[in-house]
């Protein structure tokens, strides 16, 4: 069963109402990027709470909720998997200090040791991760360093 994704802040009906007729037993992954996995850790938080069995992987992740939203996503033993890029800006955004936190653990990935570009863009880009983690297949044709 594919779920649409809608344009959304919170949690769409159509996304809960799909994760209500997924049939029992069903192991669901939940991934994104950047923003995307914002929405993806708080779709897998909602499949979670339906007692789903939810895997989530993101990439390039902001800083989702504070610390009771952590320790709640923690208590329903989601299997997760945070993978940053240790020059990437996103994932240090919001601000530990307005009590924005991780889903721990995080895997760190380092792209300035890989012939990449030192730009934001392509530190940030979903290719240059997936290029530093082993993908061969991942197009870094823009960040491709020249040196």
């Amino acid at each position: 069963m594919t779920i649409e994704y809608e344009d959304s802040g919170k949690p769409s009906e159509s996304i809960i109402s799909g994760l209500d007729k997924l049939p029992a037993g069903t192991k669901l992954v939940v991934t994104g990027h950047s923003l995307g996995s914002s929405l993806a850790t708080l779709h897998a938080f909602v499949a979670g709470s339906k007692q789903i069995d939810v895997e989530l992987v993101t990439f390039a992740s902001p800083r989702v909720g504070d610390r009771k939203f952590v320790e709640a996503f923690q208590q329903m033993n989601i299997k997760n998997t945070r993978i940053f890029n240790h020059p990437d800006i996103v994932p240090d955004v919001p601000a530990k200090i307005a009590g924005y936190r991780h889903i721990e653990p995080g895997i760190e990935i380092n792209s300035a040791l890989f012939p990449i570009k030192h730009s934001i863009a392509c530190y940030h880009a979903l290719s240059t991760y997936l290029y530093v983690m082993g993908y061969d297949n991942a197009d870094i044709s823009k960040c491709k360093s020249s040196t």
